[in-house]
């Protein structure tokens, strides 16, 4: 690798040359790519490994894989951690997204710390919510500064997805830090509706011991 670059090989004539030193190569071979100025943020969305690990852009890759190191090293290079990608999988859209994913909270927190931020991916704390432990949930509001009540358009704000899993502690949680259980939208309508349709009787006491539960949704 030192020889072709000292000759002047091109790291970005590939698309996939830095996604794949993220995927397979070793730390040292990263850090000897990027000392060539490449496009760290060069994103792979087409062609024929789309769909496979090397998809994204290289950050993503190293968090979908679990290298703790090359994150850092790519951060410390300047990677965005807040370029997003169009994809149907939630998981493929951004790093912070791979990495709720992976349920890994070290890349997380590296990449909270590092200033991703999970407000540009719509509705991603209703989508931690109701496919991976609360404790995520808190790792992203508390570090990450998430907007607590942004929703998907499916499952709604997370105190709706938690109401709808009857999961009341969360959902304490949520109401104590700020969460408005008034917001409608998501496949229930609302939290309480979440909650009477799933038959979480604990979760429909929760929300209506809150004041700010309107009166039309109690009768």
């Amino acid at each position: 690798l030192s020889i072709l670059l000292g000759v002047g090989a091109n790291p970005n004539v590939a698309l996939t040359i830095l996604q794949y030193a993220c995927s397979t190569g070793t730390l040292d071979s990263v850090k000897q790519l990027l000392d060539t100025n490449p496009d760290i943020n060069i994103i792979n969305d087409t062609g024929f490994y789309s769909n496979d690990d090397l998809f994204g852009m290289p950050l993503q890759v190293a968090v979908s894989l679990e290298r703790a190191d090359i994150v850092r090293c790519l951060l410390e290079y300047r990677a965005d951690p807040n370029i997003t990608c169009l994809n149907d999988s939630p998981w493929k859209r951004s790093p912070l997204a791979a990495a709720v994913y992976t349920q890994n909270p070290e890349i997380l927190s590296i990449l909270l710390g590092a200033g991703a931020d999970p407000n540009v991916i719509p509705g991603l704390l209703s989508y931690v919510a109701e496919n991976h432990d609360f404790q995520f949930v808190k790792v992203i509001l508390d570090e990450g500064n998430a907007n607590i009540d942004s929703a998907d358009d499916t499952l709604g704000t997370a105190l709706q997805v938690f109401a709808a899993k009857g999961q009341r502690d969360a959902m304490a949680y949520l109401l104590d830090l700020g969460a408005d259980p008034n917001i409608e939208g998501g496949q229930y309508g609302s939290a309480l509706n979440a909650a009477i349709a799933n038959g979480h009787e604990h979760c429909i006491d929760e929300l209506l011991g809150e004041r700010s539960i309107e009166s039309h949704e109690s009768d």
